[in-house]
């Protein structure tokens, strides 16, 4: 499955639990880690399936600006099962991008490398004490599963630094 495969089914998936606008989408979105998805993406994206007749949109008034609430179609709830059922028969390698980075780590000089760690481990700190509540049931399991997937970067970071430090 492709990713914008993934990006759909997770804003039809969020759509068919509640109608929200682009805003309260994007909110339930970050900090998740589950799936990046900037602003101007996930509103292209909203477009897309709106024009397929996947969603509806209407303008609302919120707090003197006008804001689109987005609700799911009988197709679109038709077009989020079969994403659904699509991706839950498919296995796929997880999308490490951030390691891609840590194999040619060695490429640049030792000092630099590891200033740019620091940096690095700084924001996944950072972003680990802002993972958000936790959550029950199965959407807690997968929340749980990202924070573990994360904390085992940081500590493959650490490694990387460490092994840096022995190299200065």
């Amino acid at each position: 499955m492709t990713s914008a495969n993934h990006r759909r089914l997770l804003l039809l998936g969020l759509l068919h639990a509640s109608e929200m606008h682009g805003y309260e989408l994007h909110a339930h979105l970050s900090g998740t880690g589950l799936i990046e998805l900037k602003r101007p993406a996930a509103y292209g994206l909203l477009d897309a399936m709106a024009d397929k007749g996947w969603l509806e949109g209407r303008v609302e008034a919120e707090g003197g600006r006008e804001r689109r609430v987005y609700s799911l179609t009988q197709s679109g709830h038709q077009a989020m099962l079969d994403l659904l059922r699509e991706q839950l028969a498919a296995d796929a390698p997880p999308d490490l991008p951030n390691t891609v980075s840590l194999i040619f780590s060695g490429l640049l000089p030792a000092e630099e490398a590891r200033v740019l760690l620091e940096e690095r481990r700084a924001a996944m700190v950072a972003s680990l004490d802002d993972a958000g509540p936790d959550h029950g049931g199965i959407s807690g399991k997968v929340l749980a599963l990202v924070r573990n997937v994360r904390q085992a970067e940081l500590a493959l970071v650490d490694e990387v630094l460490a092994e840096l430090g022995r190299q200065a």
